[in-house]
């Protein structure tokens, strides 16, 4: 989370309104609504960017906002108060919870008693909770939550788009598809706020990124991390033979309004990685040697090779450029088990609990669909590298990857036979057309359709391996040049116990990295990307 400190460029926004006469996606992982026509509604993200302060949300406000957003067949009221609560998390902004009573406009005139029946009633469809994220005015970044509100809007852009479920041209039954991971509701966003679904924290589990993601987790994660990539894959070549389903054209028309250099650091300039890259090094190398016991230390030496190697001449810009020029899909750039809430299960057996994004309350679902976990923090994303999400899940806290020593075993083979198969199950879920996962096997994913639709195969073995090869190489140079920024920030933790916290998690971050770039590149004489 402290590697984030280039925000790319806000560009522009997307005025949407909300009409019972538009055409509409019906995807589930859209959460539509019905009108009294019948015509299929989404919920509309409302556009709103004089708000920058909690003070600046007013009851008429917020009044319009949620009109916009719901519908008026669900949300015929006022707002008759709010206050905004700090949730004390967020480093980078300030994250409240705003709490909200309403009075209902068509039921005011009556009496107390019927009132009261009723505003129980209109309790029970809009959250009296939401969760609201302002920009902090210590922290000089004015674009903070511009690409996280552009994909919201891009998400409602897919909305308003029909897509065909005929059988020509491989027309997809729209019923069946869903996201890999649930997406909170965005009810509003601006250029310094952001108002968000509020989740409860007693309904999920969450897990620090300091801690890494836990091993009974780690395979359904970079599962629906590939699903993910399928269903918003581009195709080039045949992208546009899909005119009915119309989700490649819509993701090229957009990919403008997200961040144009997709993944934590990646928007690090050229000439400043060229600069810092070798200076930075001598540091690094100096605290991974605690980690490389002494009959290890040759694994330093072929590391230095590697820097040696990648600083030489214009390499640095070669690997950059390569990486970003491969905009296949759209990526989260951010990928980790710290922007992920996992449902509990509830005392129901076999049974979680999941709030329901058209009312906000909580309820049981049964089946595997309703064990997906959320998917947050989109200040990243944007049409790139899907490899980028990869290499950047395993690096910050994929435990399959050793990030210490340990006597009885060369971390640098572990690392070489477990990536053999994290490549191998990556390229398998992204490329396959059947869900084989026996746990949520009857979960629908729109990627299954998709990858049978696009062909065979979305990348070769070859094609997947360079790709990975390059983005490792890359996160490599961004982490060497970001390290000395994040010490700094480790020792200006408030306490000693965080300071320690932070300096260890920087550390095996940089030896799962160093472990991974050993095991492609260690022992060849050259470098083959």
């Amino acid at each position: 989370l402290l590697y984030r400190y280039v925000i790319v460029p806000y560009i522009g926004h997307k005025n949407t309104t909300s009409s019972c006469s538009r055409p509409s996606l019906a995807l589930p992982f859209l959460e539509t609504k019905k009108c009294n026509n019948d015509a299929v509604l989404t919920m509309t993200v409302v556009p709103i960017d004089h708000v920058s302060l909690p003070s600046d949300l007013t009851p008429d406000l917020l009044t319009s906002i949620l009109t916009q957003h719901f519908g008026t067949d669900s949300f015929n009221g006022n707002v008759a108060s709010l206050n905004c609560q700090p949730l004390g998390r967020g480093v980078m902004s300030n994250v409240q919870i705003l709490n909200v009573t309403y009075t209902s406009i068509q039921n005011e005139n009556r009496a107390a008693s019927e009132s009261s029946d009723v505003q129980n009633e209109f309790r029970g469809s809009i959250p009296n909770r939401f969760l609201v994220k302002f920009q902090k005015p210590e922290i000089p970044m004015p674009d903070l939550f511009s690409v996280e509100g552009e994909f919201y809007r891009l998400v409602d852009a897919l909305a308003e788009k029909p897509m065909s479920s005929s059988e020509d041209a491989g027309g997809i039954i729209l019923s069946t598809l869903s996201l890999p991971f649930r997406l909170v509701d965005a009810i509003a966003t601006g250029k310094s706020w952001l108002l968000l679904q509020y989740v409860p924290p007693d309904r999920v589990k969450t897990i620090d990124v300091t801690s890494g993601c836990p091993p009974d987790k780690f395979d359904e994660l970079m599962t629906r991390l590939a699903r993910l990539h399928t269903c918003f894959w581009i195709r080039p070549e045949q992208g546009e033979t899909l005119e009915n389903l119309r989700l490649s054209s819509i993701l090229k028309d957009r990919s403008g309004t997200l961040s144009a250099t997709p993944g934590v650091g990646h928007n690090l300039p050229i000439e400043d990685r060229q600069a810092s890259f070798a200076n930075s090094w001598p540091a690094v190398r100096k605290r991974l040697l605690p980690f490389f016991r002494s009959e290890s230390r040759e694994y330093l030496q072929q590391l230095d090779k590697i820097v040696k190697w990648t600083a030489q001449s214009h390499r640095i810009e070669n690997i950059t450029n390569s990486v970003g020029e491969k905009k296949l899909t759209l990526i989260h750039g951010d990928f980790h088990v710290g922007n992920m809430l996992f449902p509990k299960l509830s005392s129901h057996e076999g049974k979680v609990w999941c709030a329901d994004r058209n009312t906000g309350h909580n309820k049981i679902n049964d089946g595997a669909a309703s064990s997906r976990p959320w998917l947050v923090d989109w200040s990243m994303s944007g049409i790139g590298n899907p490899l980028i999400d990869l290499v950047f899940f395993l690096v910050v806290g994929a435990e399959v990857i050793p990030s210490n020593a340990h006597p009885d075993t060369d971390p640098v083979a572990t690392t070489s036979k477990n990536l053999e198969k994290v490549l191998c199950q990556y390229h398998r879920t992204l490329n396959s057309s059947s869900w084989a996962n026996s746990e949520t096997r009857n979960e629908p994913f729109l990627g299954s359709e998709l990858s049978s639709l696009l062909g065979p195969s979305l990348l070769s073995r070859d094609e997947m391996v360079s790709m990975f090869r390059q983005c490792l190489l890359n996160q490599f140079v961004i982490l060497v040049c970001y390290d000395d920024l994040c010490r700094s920030l480790a020792e200006a933790s408030p306490d000693k116990e965080s300071k320690e916290l932070l300096h260890s998690h920087f550390d095996r971050v940089n030896v799962r990295c160093v472990n991974m770039l050993l095991s492609e590149f260690g022992w060849r004489e050259d470098i083959i990307l």
